[in-house]
């Protein structure tokens, strides 16, 4: 999300960005229900310190039992008056079924994944939002030196039908792609 949402609207002057990362908040005793309330509390007293005109929430599948739970940021919404996004970053069956989870409780939330995958899944297509994910300048601009590989792709293409036939179009069309991280590793 640093070069990839907060940091496109930095770089641009168009938002700033506050971050509160949920996976390194500090808590002792460490029990998930205790430290996700620990961490509401901090929330709510950081958005009251910072009073954001918008909200945008990241939310990350193995860290589940770990985050805010979906009805907090309903109630921050309704008590607060403050609208709150939710962007996903991958449209299979289930990233949208824990989208689904959040649906009710916030305004709206975005898929940068694929364009219409997500509909399959959801109850509610109107409640979502296709969008591209912006790219920071600062870290994909290439200056003047040419690139050896024109395309990265880094992530998993494990169970990603959608992204196993899209590389192996642009390599059978003779277009170089890296290919890297994932549960599967690559390369």
């Amino acid at each position: 999300y640093e070069a990839c949402l907060i940091g496109p609207l930095e770089s641009c002057g168009m938002g700033e960005a506050i971050r509160f990362y949920y996976d390194e908040f500090k808590y002792e005793p460490s029990s998930n229900a205790e430290k996700q309330a620990a961490m509401e509390i901090h929330l709510g007293i950081e958005l009251t310190r910072i009073d954001p005109d918008l909200i945008v929430v990241t939310h990350l599948l193995p860290w589940r039992d770990r985050a805010i739970r979906p009805e907090f940021w309903g109630e921050v919404k309704n008590s607060r008056r403050i609208p709150v996004c939710m962007v996903w970053v991958e449209s299979s069956p289930d990233v949208i079924r824990e989208a689904e989870r959040f649906r009710p409780h916030v305004d709206f939330s975005v898929v940068t994944c694929h364009p219409t995958l997500h509909l399959k899944y959801t109850q509610d297509p109107e409640h979502y939002l296709f969008a591209v994910e912006p790219r920071d300048p600062r870290v994909f601009y290439p200056g003047e030196e040419s690139r050896k590989y024109p395309i990265s792709f880094i992530g998993t293409t494990l169970r990603r039908n959608d992204r196993i036939l899209l590389i192996a179009n642009l390599k059978a069309n003779g277009v170089p792609v890296f290919r890297a991280g994932g549960k599967e590793g690559g390369g």
